[in-house]
């Protein structure tokens, strides 16, 4: 089935009524500010530098000459007989010192390389790169890692194809979080046209991709669970620009065919700075960069009798 407004308007419905065991409003409103922290570089160890040469090298030449001597001996006729008569001769020589150099005099002390600063990591609030690790939330009730990585698209016919996309979700905070990812995870960006593509099965059939279950329910995340999805979209023939993920499904009724507010959106661009990769586990949530979100005024959604779905009291 495809996602519309008035599958999301009975999700928040369901969810308010207790339609799901255990899921409460705590559990499923994120309404932090979603921040993607770029990492900091290590920092480039001391390096000793060749020391500043103040002086030419001193040459000292070789010393202690010591002479080398050989025998030399003859046969000679004394008158008699033949003796051998033999006599003590230079034959070369060695320096007991040989020539060496000592650097010329130097600086003291040393200089040595001042190790380059870590940069302060700079935390973007809103429109991450694809890839991105997004962080939102408070560790002590609902915080979250969100990340959406970079779609591919698969031709339908002349004026559709299905968009399949990956995301991550891994639940930091200290208490579970509910969520319905194919409702909440939408391509927001075709071909430069704005809208609002939910997941949907027919998509995920047209394009031969068998999707989790868990990807149409209501999933529960305990603390310091992880869960990674593939979702599909039909949407208009485009490049995919944008991936939108609805945080807080209970805040600004609708609007432009979205229920909820607090939408982080991941986007097919570089990041303007040049930082690349994710910080991975972060021991502290960094301090928001911004103001919280808001709910935008909207009309308060109004659901149909047939639906059979009532409001909360």
């Amino acid at each position: 089935m495809k996602y519309n407004i008035l599958v999301i308007i009975l999700l928040i419905l369901s969810l308010a009524c207790g339609g799901t065991a255990a899921v409460s409003e705590v559990n499923v409103r994120v309404t932090g500010v979603p921040q993607f922290v770029c990492p900091s570089s290590t920092p480039v160890p001391t390096a000793t530098q060749y020391p500043t040469q103040v002086q030419p090298d001193i040459h000292h030449p070789a010393s202690g000459w010591v002479t080398t001597y050989r025998d030399d001996c003859r046969w000679v006729w004394n008158g008699y007989s033949y003796v051998e008569e033999c006599r003590r001769v230079a034959d070369g020589g060695y320096y007991s010192t040989p020539a060496y150099s000592v650097p010329g005099a130097t600086s003291t002390p040393r200089p040595t390389h001042t190790p380059y600063p870590t940069p302060t990591p700079y935390i973007v609030t809103e429109n991450y790169a694809m890839g991105a690790d997004v962080h939102v939330g408070d560790r002590s009730t609902v915080a979250l890692r969100l990340r959406v990585e970079r779609p591919v698209t698969v031709p339908v016919d002349a004026e559709t194809q299905v968009v399949r996309w990956e995301v991550r979700v891994r639940n930091i905070g200290s208490v579970p979080y509910n969520t319905l990812p194919g409702a909440q995870v939408f391509v927001s960006e075709v071909g430069g046209q704005r809208g609002n593509w939910y997941t949907s099965a027919e998509a995920a059939l047209a394009a031969g991709i068998t999707l989790d279950p868990v990807v149409l329910d209501i999933v529960e995340l305990a603390p310091n669970q992880s869960m990674q999805l593939t979702l599909t979209a039909f949407t208009p023939v485009g490049e995919v620009g944008a991936i939108g993920w609805l945080l807080d499904p209970y805040s600004g009724g609708a609007s432009m065919g979205v229920v909820g507010g607090n939408t982080a959106v991941w986007r097919a661009e570089t990041d303007p700075n040049g930082c690349e990769g994710n910080v991975g586990e972060l021991v502290d949530l960094p301090t928001p960069a911004g103001p919280a979100a808001t709910p935008t005024a909207s009309v308060t959604p109004w659901v149909p009798p047939f639906a059979g779905a009532t409001r909360a009291p």
